[in-house]
């Protein structure tokens, strides 16, 4: 099965929803540039990238299902989102990296519900993020990574649970942290920390 690339760039002030990197709907205010291939088998992607760089953006939904994805980026570095949902629900996922780096986010949601990831890295870099879950249930997962590097946050849950976990590390290195909890409740956990 050839491999293809798809790469979106997108960039607007405001935006009331996009749906998938598969079945998008621009509206009107957004700028796009898409290099979508025509051949090729659209769940058989390889270097798939999803770059969203805006600012004042509302109800963005990211959900990556395939099978078999290799490389996957997707990149939300805003400023001021609400409700924003980051979905990976795929099976042999290699190299996948999930970053938000972003100012004032409430209700962000980044959940990786994955069989047989390998190097994956979930990375939180913000200020004052309220309400933000980071949920890694997974099995067999060898050398993931969950870095929550904030200052004033608040209600933050990161929450692995899995079975056969090798070289995980959870760390949680913040200033002003209120009701953050780390939860590890795995079978088999192999090289575990979790630094605070």
């Amino acid at each position: 099965m050839s491999s293809t690339t798809t790469v979106i760039v997108a960039w607007q002030m405001r935006a009331q929803r996009i749906e998938s990197i598969d079945n998008y709907k621009w509206k009107k205010q957004i700028i796009c540039i898409a290099l979508i291939p025509l051949y090729g088998n659209l769940h058989k992607r390889n270097e798939t990238v999803a770059i969203i760089g805006n600012r004042y953006v509302y109800r963005i939904a990211t959900n990556a299902v395939k099978w078999d994805v290799y490389n996957t980026v997707v990149v939300l570095s805003n400023r001021d989102i609400y409700n924003t949902v980051v979905v990976l629900a795929n099976r042999d996922v290699n190299n996948t990296v999930v970053v938000l780096a972003n100012r004032d986010i409430y209700n962000t949601v980044v959940v990786l519900a994955n069989r047989d990831v390998y190097n994956t890295v979930v990375v939180l870099s913000n200020r004052d993020i309220n309400n933000t879950v980071v949920v890694l249930a997974n099995r067999d997962v060898y050398d993931t990574v969950a870095i929550i590097g904030n200052q004033d946050v608040y209600n933050t849950v990161t929450i692995i649970g899995k079975q056969d976990v090798y070289d995980t590390v959870a760390i949680l290195g913040k200033r002003d942290v209120y009701n953050t909890a780390a939860i590890v409740g795995n079978g088999d956990v192999y090289n575990t920390t979790s630094l605070s």
